[in-house]
């Protein structure tokens, strides 16, 4: 393949009209260092992070994570629970509570969620909640306290409202979701919270569980607004 100058580059960027797809191509003729690809080493107009910049999966409570990333900006994160270290804090029963667990920590910058899809299913182990349907949400604070929903408090579903599960006997929840607070992505500050938590609230049967299961995915879509964070 011939050698381009930066204003043939330029030029062949021009004719895509996908601001994502160009900014992928963009990034894919900065980073080649070959002549195969171009002149070598030729920098473009803005600069971009070295590569993708992930968060940190909370691995140690089974929860893995799987990232797609083509421009080091926009990220589709989908996380795994493994259905044995997944699982709820433990639940004492017989009154309300709010609970949660912490998923994904997005990384230090600034960044927007654009929207979110949970395939969770929660399953009882001890017998006692099989037919509790428990509100059931993404936000970016851990829920607590005496509630049986989590409208109370809104980080505790900023990123996909609370929605009642069918049961905690292993039937999925599967909801779409736009961030809460409005129809428009929910920005991340640099100095605001960046974890995501799964939050659930209900009025639990008498017992409750001592640590009921997760399975399924809860899938992420981001980006990363901080270009600085990135280098």
């Amino acid at each position: 393949m011939a050698n381009f100058t930066p204003a043939q580059i330029e030029q062949y960027l021009a004719g895509f009209s996908n601001a994502q797809q160009k900014r992928g191509l963009e990034h894919l003729f900065q980073e080649q260092d070959t002549t195969d690809f171009g002149v070598a080493d030729t920098p473009l107009t803005r600069a971009y992070p070295t590569g993708p910049v992930f968060g940190v999966a909370n691995t140690a409570k089974g929860v893995t994570a799987v990232e797609f990333c083509a421009d080091g900006y926009h990220h589709t994160t989908v996380l795994h629970f493994d259905g044995a270290a997944s699982k709820l804090p433990a639940i004492a029963g017989g009154a309300n509570l709010g609970v949660g667990l912490l998923l994904y920590t997005l990384p230090v910058g600034a960044e927007v969620i654009n929207s979110s899809f949970m395939s969770v299913a929660i399953t009882q182990t001890q017998g006692h909640i099989n037919a509790n349907t428990p509100d059931t949400g993404l936000g970016t604070v851990i829920a607590s306290g005496a509630i049986a929903v989590l409208d109370g408090n809104g980080a505790f579903e900023n990123i996909s409202t609370g929605v009642a599960t069918d049961d905690c006997n292993g039937d999925p929840l599967e909801v779409a979701a736009l961030p809460t607070t409005s129809s428009l992505p929910f920005v991340i500050q640099q100095a605001d919270a960046h974890t995501i938590y799964l939050n659930v609230a209900f009025n639990w049967s008498a017992s409750g569980d001592a640590g009921a299961l997760l399975t399924g995915t809860v899938t992420i879509n981001w980006d990363l607004l901080s270009a600085a964070a990135a280098q």
